[in-house]
């Protein structure tokens, strides 16, 4: 027996399952929605009118979509933003004191992460995963030159799963860098050269890559392997050669030539070869001095005198040794990175190795040496 034709009224009053964009009640969830599809797939097609409603019930469902996959929280101006505002913590991080851009660059992940909870289109998503990648590398970054060390693995960690989501091998190489750096510091040298390694296989094209080398002679350096140290500077400087765009961001995500002098320095220092080790320092301050203003990197400058220091040191020379560090001392409370209390530590048990120990100029050094330690800023936020 062929099927009753519907009325008007059942024809015109579709079943629930054929529910329209005006029908959905506005906090129905994604689970309500793929019900609704499913249902379709569940009605009888027995005449010509049930099936032109499943037709329209399928185009009002795909329409729902759209509307849905249209709609997104990150707005025309958000990311440029973002950009400004991670250039700004970047470059401002190396003239500044770290505390004060601490809350900023909080503020500015905070937003990020917000936003990354939500909803955007692909594109955005991957944008704001990078964005929130090179937040937490600052972090990272900033955590560890204050001397918190695991929380400053933690952000590393956490931009690297960033640079991962975003498949960005930019920002995967500054991590990797980030990384290898925080390993030095932490005495895993052999970490520190690994992960500077890893990152040399990645793809990047800016100064990532002269990072990377650099900060591997350097940790190379400091395990004795003279070869492998020496190869890594050629590479630094071949890299350098190479670099065949500006780097996208600056600041702390950049490195200078003055930056490399200061890494090849501190190589030169730990291959036990003074002469060089003083020749690149001194390039690396003169370089700051006579370049722009606002590229001047106070943390990279302090540890390159530090260095010289060592290296006058290392040749006698004690007067040359208390001007070089004359500048470090004075710093400001604020200013005074566990990086370079690390350093000038080190700086005082080679001093106190010396047939120079007891001189009233050596004893003086390390009693402003202890003065300087007394009030740095890791001591400060450990009490």
């Amino acid at each position: 027996m062929a099927p009753t034709a519907p009325t008007a009224a059942t024809a015109l009053t579709p079943p629930a399952f054929f529910a329209t964009r005006a029908d959905v009640p506005a906090k129905s969830g994604s689970g309500a929605r793929r019900r609704r599809r499913d249902e379709l797939l569940d009605v009888p097609i027995g005449s010509a009118l049930a099936e032109e409603e499943v037709i329209v019930a399928a185009a009002g469902q795909s329409a729902e979509f759209g509307e849905w996959a249209e709609a997104t929280n990150v707005g025309p101006t958000t990311l440029e933003q973002f950009d400004q505002d991670v250039r700004r913590i970047a470059h401002g991080y190396l003239r500044g004191a770290p505390l004060p851009l601490l809350l900023a660059t909080l503020r500015v992940r905070n937003r990020a992460f917000t936003l990354l909870e939500g909803r955007q289109h692909p594109r955005q998503s991957r944008d704001l995963y990078v964005v929130a990648g090179r937040i937490c590398g600052l972090l990272a970054w900033m955590s560890g030159d204050v001397g918190r060390n695991a929380e400053a693995e933690t952000q590393a960690r956490t931009g690297w799963l960033c640079a991962e989501l975003a498949d960005h091998d930019g920002l995967r190489a500054w991590i990797r860098a980030t990384q290898s750096k925080q390993a030095y510091w932490e005495s895993r040298y052999l970490d520190s050269a690994q992960l500077a390694e890893a990152g040399l296989a990645l793809p990047a094209t800016d100064s990532a890559r002269i990072l990377l080398a650099s900060l591997a002679a350097r940790a190379w350096a400091r395990l004795g392997r003279a070869d492998d140290a020496h190869s890594a500077l050629a590479r630094a400087d071949q890299e350098r050669a190479a670099v065949d765009r500006p780097d996208e961001v600056g600041g702390l995500y950049g490195f200078s030539e003055a930056q490399q002098s200061y890494l090849a320095g501190t190589t030169h220092l730990w291959l036990r070869e003074p002469a060089e080790a003083l020749r690149a320092a001194d390039r690396a301050v003169w370089l700051y001095e006579v370049g722009a203003p606002d590229q001047r990197f106070y943390g990279a400058e302090t540890l390159a005198l530090i260095d010289a220091a060592t290296a006058q040191l290392h040749v006698g020379e004690l007067d040359g040794m208390a001007a070089k560090l004359g500048p470090v001392l004075a710093l400001p409370p604020e200013q005074r990175l566990e990086t370079f209390t690390t350093r000038l530590g080190e700086m005082r048990r080679t001093l106190q190795k010396t047939r120079y120990a007891s001189s009233r100029a050596a004893v003086d050094i390390q009693r402003r040496i202890e003065d300087f330690q007394a009030g740095a800023l890791g001591h400060y936020l450990s009490r």
